[in-house]
C-alpha cells in the first residue's frame, strides 16, 4: 500500500494509472509464475516418469492437464486470501523450502539422490502448510526449512546405508 499512496499522492492522474498497472501486473506475474510451473514440473518430474514410453503429443498433454490442475489452485488460492501481499507470499512460500535445499546440495555437494530429494521437498511442503494454516507458527518458512533440510540429510543417510 505504500506503493500505491506515493503514487497517489505524486503521479498526475494518466502515470499514477499506468504505474499501479505495471505493479498489479508484476505480483499477478510473480504468482502465476511460482504456482503454474508447479504443474509442469510435476508433470514433468513426477507423472512422466512413471509413464515410460508416452508419446510426444501425450507428454503435451499431460503437461496441459497439470498446469491446469494447478492453475484451479492458484484460483482457489486466490479466493481464500486476504489480499494479494499474503498471496504472493503464499505462491511464494509453498513448496519453495525444500526446493532450495535439494539445489544447494545438488550444485555443492554429491551428498544425497532422489529420495533425500523426495523427502526434502514432501517435508517442506507439509511442515509449511501445516505451520502456516493449522498451527499459525510465526515463522513456517523458516520451519519447512529447518524440516527439508533434515529429511534430506536423513533421506541421504537412509540411501547410503
Amino acid at each position: 500500500q505504500v506503493l500505491v499512496h506515493q503514487a497517489a499522492r505524486y503521479f498526475p492522474g494518466f502515470a499514477r494509472v499506468i504505474f499501479l498497472g505495471a505493479l498489479v501486473s508484476a505480483i499477478l506475474s510473480t504468482v502465476d509464475s511460482a504456482l503454474l510451473a508447479a504443474g509442469s514440473l510435476s508433470a514433468h518430474n513426477l507423472v512422466l516418469p512413471l509413464m515410460p514410453g508416452v508419446s510426444e503429443p501425450r507428454k503435451v498433454q499431460i503437461n496441459r492437464w497439470a498446469v491446469t490442475f494447478f492453475g484451479v489452485v492458484a484460483y482457489g488460492l486466490a479466493l481464500s486470501t486476504e489480499g494479494v501481499y499474503a498471496l504472493v507470499e503464499e505462491a511464494s512460500a509453498f513448496g519453495t523450502s525444500g526446493v532450495v535445499v535439494c539445489v544447494l546440495f545438488g550444485l555443492f555437494t554429491r551428498f544425497g539422490g532422489t529420495r533425500a530429494a523426495l523427502a526434502s521437498l514432501g517435508s517442506g511442503i507439509v511442515v509449511y502448510l501445516s505451520g502456516q494454516h493449522l498451527l499459525h507458527w510465526p515463522q513456517p518458512f523458516l520451519a519447512s526449512l529447518l524440516a527439508s533440510t533434515l529429511a534430506y540429510l536423513g533421506g541421504a543417510a537412509v540411501e547410503r546405508a
